[in-house]
């Protein structure tokens, strides 16, 4: 289990910058991906998370915490997180050195949450663990576009210590899930946790940015496809 999340926390590390800088070339398809990995994470919150939560503690304690993942990210992001800035807006002059160090930070404190969320899941169960992070992953690879774009508003020579340092902040969320005392009777609220947190970020963050356009039908059907393949590889796990 331990190797199974450390390899998907080398990969969410990977995907973000592999696939910012890819997504930095092809900007055309950005959407798409970001599409997909919105289905993804509201595929796993309905067809994994949420069954596996509501079958595990009270439906009324369940829902209470599917509202506290849910408004908690909506806090971060609005004061923490950065997930709006288009790759323009950040590299224009507008972005102070100030608000560039604030936008780093505010990256490497979402890699840190990354890592958190990739171990507590592992520590709920294999399946979940592995479809959390798989979704951790996938949407790893647009968000790096946001990593990308304000590392290199910084001089090229302290890029390294800012890749080093998102990487780091990966390793000391999952260590801080790995230690974190976690009893069986607090696996339901901790997963409808993560299932607003996805809830969140897939359906109210990502797809309205991705459909903003008119044609939006790829898009569409983007999102459909990591839904759905979701709903496939949960219905193999069942078995």
């Amino acid at each position: 289990m331990l190797e199974l999340a450390v390899s998907f926390l080398v990969l969410s590390i990977i995907a973000t910058f592999a696939g910012g800088l890819a997504a930095l070339r092809l900007k055309k398809r950005l959407k798409l991906l970001v599409a997909f990995s919105a289905g993804l994470l509201v595929g796993v919150a309905f067809f994994d998370l949420l069954p596996e939560a509501f079958g595990l503690s009270e439906a009324r304690f369940v829902s209470i915490s599917i509202a506290l993942g849910f408004l908690l990210y909506l806090v971060l992001e609005r004061f923490i997180l950065m997930h709006a800035c288009e790759g323009t807006e950040c590299g224009s002059e507008r972005h102070s050195h100030p608000s560039a160090i604030a936008a780093i930070f505010g990256l490497v404190f979402h890699r840190f949450l990354d890592g958190l969320v990739i171990m507590l899941s592992f520590k709920a169960g294999v399946e979940i663990g592995f479809l959390v992070a798989l979704a951790i992953v996938v949407h790893s690879a647009p968000d790096g576009v946001n990593s990308i774009t304000v590392l290199l508003l910084k001089k090229r020579q302290k890029f390294l210590q800012w890749f080093i340092a998102l990487a780091i902040a990966v390793f000391a969320g999952a260590g801080l899930g790995f230690f974190l005392p976690l009893q069986e009777n607090q696996l339901g609220f901790l997963i409808a946790f993560i299932a607003g947190w996805f809830l969140y970020l897939g359906a109210s963050d990502l797809l309205p940015e991705v459909h903003r356009e008119e044609r939006s039908i790829p898009a569409l059907a983007a999102t459909i496809l990591g839904f759905v393949l979701i709903a496939i590889a949960t219905g193999l796990f069942s078995f």
